[in-house]
């Protein structure tokens, strides 16, 4: 079986996992397009002379003693209730927070191309024994689409869970992009038919390949997150369309509460615009380095969330009819918030903000000297808490995968009626 009589071939990324053009991304909003915001922050006292983070929190408590942090991303949670448009979801009273701890690869045999390969659980410490146990494994990949551009990622990712070795019947990880594959093939054969699903899963394989074996771990990350949400609305006038600032922009309000005056003006809801922030303290180790922590680094991050997340309990969703010029709107405005907490507190962007979590803590380990590949596959620096499901090749993944499989044929009988895909070939936009 092969799948070059059936794709599109196509150098654009866009194309191939989204069945959009570049432009369609930039103006619309499509899922598994991960539209964030990263900083990653540095710290100064009253002299310009840098300061590490506990420097700063001690600092800043003794000046704000009625409204202590403790952890820098409190001052932005502090800015988004002031503001009036924090939310924290629908079962939470305040926000959701965990332990994330990460696992980075990266495949010598493939190109370097930015690509991030990563496998995630929660920690969780029994604060009665101290015991820790581990939960909500997943396995996720996150592609760049443009060069230069980090705000705009394709990111597919699939929650799963560990799984029993039949050898000694302890429960590990399992290292496996099969159910990646399956959920997207599902929803691009959903959403855009067989034969885009099919031109996804060439694009996929030929990013990160077909399973681990040739993975190598590159990073380990242990961080506390803390996620509140960011909430605004925008409205339509009695004509049915958007109310507008001055300067042309979707004008944001904090509350879906419309006067009676205005109602009786014929204003009306528009869409809601739901941003979740990310607060993030990372520490970075070796794999396998016996808990010697490299560095660790604070990140505010912010994602517009055009579905709901599936990692976090209550989680909340912009309205489906949201577009992306308000999505823009509102992204300018948590900008802008930020740049005010950052300056009034003597915060500033480290060298390198803006670089995903991976290739930061490479660097560390780079300047720390501890950067060297191991020559096998290994989580955690290990070999026996992972169980890796290989597939040699389409054929074999089709044999595997009764979900895909059926999308492959479907393609194949699509492409017998429409005989000139296979030799049309799209360009890069």
């Amino acid at each position: 079986m092969a799948l070059d009589d059936i794709v599109l071939h196509t150098t654009c990324p866009t194309q191939a996992f989204f069945a959009c053009t570049p432009d369609e991304l930039r103006n619309g909003v499509v899922a598994r397009n991960e539209l964030e915001d990263k900083k990653t922050l540095a710290f100064f006292d009253d002299n310009g002379s840098p300061i590490s983070d506990a420097q700063f929190i001690e600092r800043y408590n003794k000046r704000n003693p009625d409204r202590p942090i403790n952890y820098v991303g409190k001052l932005m949670e502090y800015a988004l209730e002031d503001e009036g448009i924090i939310s924290f979801g629908t079962e939470l009273d305040a926000p959701f927070t965990k332990n994330l701890v990460s696992y980075c690869y990266e495949d010598p045999t493939l190109p370097d191309e930015g690509v991030t390969i990563r496998i995630r659980h929660e920690e969780i410490k029994d604060p009665n024994t101290g015991i820790v146990s581990q939960k909500a494994p997943d396995t996720s990949t996150k592609f760049p689409l443009e060069e230069g551009n980090t705000k705009s990622r394709g990111e597919f990712e699939r929650k799963h869970d560990f799984v029993i070795d039949p050898k000694d019947g302890n429960r590990k990880f399992l290292l496996s992009f099969i159910p990646i594959m399956e959920q997207e093939v599902q929803y691009m054969n959903d959403h855009h038919g067989p034969i885009a699903a099919m031109c996804w899963l060439q694009a996929f394989t030929d990013k990160v390949g077909f399973d681990f074996r040739n993975k190598r771990e590159r990073t380990n990350l242990n961080g506390r997150r803390t996620q509140p949400y960011a909430v605004m609305h925008t409205r339509f006038d009695h004509k049915g369309d958007l109310i507008r600032e001055i300067s042309g922009k979707p004008k944001l309000f904090k509350t879906n509460e419309i006067s009676k005056e205005d109602q009786l003006k014929g204003i009306k809801s528009a869409n809601e615009i739901v941003f979740m922030f990310c607060l993030d303290v990372m520490r970075t180790f070796k794999p396998g380095g016996s808990g010697k922590k490299i560095m660790r680094d604070n990140e505010w991050e912010f994602e517009h969330q055009d579905e709901a997340c599936k990692f976090t309990p209550g989680s909340i969703k912009s309205s489906d009819g949201v577009t992306r010029e308000e999505v823009k709107a509102m992204e300018a405005y948590l900008e802008a918030l930020e740049t005010k907490v950052m300056q009034e507190n003597y915060i500033a962007l480290s060298p390198l903000s803006g670089v995903n979590k991976d290739r930061r803590a490479r660097k560390y380990l780079e300047l720390a000297g501890e950067d060297q590949i191991p020559d096998h596959l290994t989580l955690r620096g290990r070999t026996d808490n992972f169980i890796v499901q290989e597939v040699d090749g389409f054929e074999h993944l089709f044999e595997l995968s009764p979900i895909i499989n059926k999308v492959y044929k479907a393609a194949e009988v699509e492409r017998a009626k429409r005989p000139i895909l296979r030799v049309r070939r799209l360009n890069a936009a």
